[in-house]
């Protein structure tokens, strides 16, 4: 839905339905619906201010490493993609499991992260090393904003169309890696287990539903179309056509070994991944006409509910109230600039609609964006990366772009998808690599992994600072592109960016402010040349369903706008791209109130 109206002289691209939305999937923030696992570890509370401070520094090492474990052992599937070799950890990973989803389960979560917090609490900030406080800083504030879902736990969805744990497994188990023989059969047993683990989802979905705060129908039609799509072919299952390429990756395995597996996997999709997905196609549909009606603004504490999410989406202390001030000033800024070059230039829009954006192969591509950040941005290890295209059954429920985070001690080894549906037009793709590579999500990701810090810091999701990141360093990327004049690329840049403001204030419009589908749909008519009642009901559910996750892109990317000036402000002539950027990507994924404390 990237077409506005001709009122502001727009020109848009046709990216689709998702077009600004361009996702990487962060494991723990989707599956170990419970960080904290309850019962892991030593119990909190413990009292060390009489420590001397060699002891407490390695006491805060210990405590950390535990919050680490705690993070990772939530799930098999968790801690394969957050850690290649768990022993190396001393990470028990002999049990296979997903984990644990209920409303009880959460509830035992946050009161084992309350007592982890009372712990963090007692260590003598000032005696603790500069890396420490700053692990310090980052695990205060995000266990702080944790604990405010307090009460709230039903609230939040393991399901969704796009971004749902049912959407994302199939890409997840088809991209299992393989490194040792053990991960094969840790990787089957998981198969094994998904109808159990769907009872645990289905179960939560009634207890949702008894409170009165399960999905609405339009959004279980969107997870049944999704589930439906992902097993209409049995035999040409993805799981099924791509376990043979991941066997490849293991040396010195016989043929009768090969085939046993392989044998073993058909069985394990035909006979248990398959029918876990009917039976939630089942037990779903069942449970229509239970589900919410108009905006999650109107339940019992929707809007705090809201507020919550969109402070731990974002990362920041900021109210929703100041967050629509934000944007609403943003957006003022870009669609002032879009129509300056307008009456500047009437003809712009026909000009940038014949305009070409960089083309040529993936590759290629990423190369040249490798080659054009370097005089604004640190220089970057060695890197192997491959792009993957979204297997044919998982392409309409699958953003347009994503890049899946690699295990910490695999940094180095990174995996790029591009969806080739038909309903989105790659002819910006240079845009898309940007925001997913180089200096996008991969280069964020190996850049802070070469930092060897606690490694309880690579495994706390930020989706502001990352997300943001992102999409602050795409509309950097306009700057690359020398296939267009600089206020072609100029008017691009306003006009997407207006785009994705446009939706941020639909989120908060829709999940806060209480908009119907009738006042999502005149505020659509008034921007976008949209009147297709389907589109506009598709766009009211990827609110509902996943409630401030544009916040993380808009909002995300105007913080790093104002630490950029707060930046040029303290250090004058001082002020470098190269510095600015160096010192954020140093400080790592955080909170923004932390990152502009370490910054400046």
């Amino acid at each position: 839905m990237e077409k506005r109206n001709g009122k502001l002289g727009a020109f848009f691209s046709k990216r689709g339905r998702l077009a600004v939305v361009i996702l990487a999937v962060g494991l723990a923030a989707v599956l170990a619906v419970g960080i904290w696992a309850p019962g892991s570890g030593e119990s909190g509370g413990d009292h060390l201010a009489d420590a001397d401070q060699t002891e407490m520094q390695e006491a805060f090492d210990v405590f950390a490493d535990r919050v680490f474990a705690s993070h990772v052992q939530t799930d098999t599937l968790t801690m394969h993609y957050k850690v290649a070799d768990p022993a190396a950890y001393g990470l028990d990973d002999s049990a296979v499991s997903w984990g644990a989803i209920s409303g009880q389960a959460l509830r035992d979560g946050l009161e084992a992260e309350k007592q982890e917090y009372e712990t963090l609490q007692s260590f003598d900030y000032s005696q603790l090393t500069g890396e420490q406080q700053l692990t310090y800083d980052v695990l205060n504030a995000y266990m702080e904003q944790d604990m405010k879902l307090e009460g709230m736990e039903l609230y939040q969805e393991v399901l969704g169309e796009y971004g749902g744990i049912q959407a994302q497994l199939p890409v997840l188990l088809s991209e299992y890696a393989f490194y040792t023989q053990e991960d094969v059969e840790e990787y089957l047993e998981l198969c094994r287990q998904i109808p159990s683990y769907f009872q645990q989802i289905i179960a939560f979905e009634k207890e949702k539903a008894d409170a009165g705060l399960f999905m609405s129908d339009s959004n279980v039609d969107g997870v049944l179309e999704q589930c439906a799509a992902f097993i209409e072919n049995p035999e040409e299952n993805v799981l099924i056509e791509t376990f043979p390429e991941h066997l490849d990756q293991l040396s010195g395995i016989s043929e009768e070994q090969r085939a046993q597996w392989t044998a073993e996997n058909e069985a394990a999709v035909k006979e248990a991944v398959i029918p876990a997905y009917e039976l939630l196609i089942q037990e779903l549909t069942a449970l229509k006409g239970r589900g919410m009606e108009g905006s999650p603004a109107d339940l019992p504490m929707g809007k705090e509910y809201y507020e919550v999410r969109a402070q731990m989406a974002v990362g920041s202390s900021k109210t929703v109230e100041e967050m629509k001030t934000m944007i609403a000033e943003a957006l003022l800024e870009q669609m002032a600039q879009m129509e300056e070059l307008t009456e500047n230039n009437p003809a712009i829009t026909a000009r940038v609609s014949a305009s070409a954006y960089p083309s040529g192969t993936w590759e290629a591509l990423l190369n040249d964006l490798k080659s054009r950040i370097i005089s604004d941005f640190p220089v970057l290890g060695e890197v192997s990366y491959e792009v993957n295209t979204v297997h044919p059954s998982l392409q309409e429920h699958l953003n347009p772009a994503f890049y899946l985070i690699p295990p910490l001690d695999r940094a180095k080894e990174n995996v790029i998808y591009i969806n080739e549906s038909p309903e989105y037009d790659q002819s910006d793709l240079y845009l898309t690599l940007a925001h997913e590579g180089f200096p996008g999500h991969l280069y964020q990701n190996v850049y802070f992994a070469e930092k060897q810090m606690e490694p309880v810091r690579y495994v706390l999701g930020f989706p502001g600072y990352s997300e943001g990141w992102a999409t602050y360093v795409e509309n950097l990327a306009y700057d690359y592109m020398d296939t267009m004049e600089e206020e072609e690329r100029e008017f691009l840049r306003a006009n997407s960016f207006a785009s994705l403001g446009l939706y941020a204030q639909m989120d908060i419009g829709v999940n806060y402010d209480g908009w119907s589908l009738e006042k999502l749909k005149d505020f659509i008519e008034l921007y976008f040349d949209v009147s297709d009642e389907t589109v506009i009901q598709d766009i009211y559910d990827m609110m509902t369903n996943d409630p401030a996750n544009y916040l993380s892109y808009f909002v995300g990317c105007l913080e790093f706008g104002e630490l950029r000036e707060k930046a040029q402000q303290v250090w004058g002539d001082g002020f470098s791209p190269l510095e600015f950027h160096k010192r954020i990507l140093d400080i790592g994924p955080a909170p923004f109130d932390v990152v502009e404390k370490y910054l400046l």
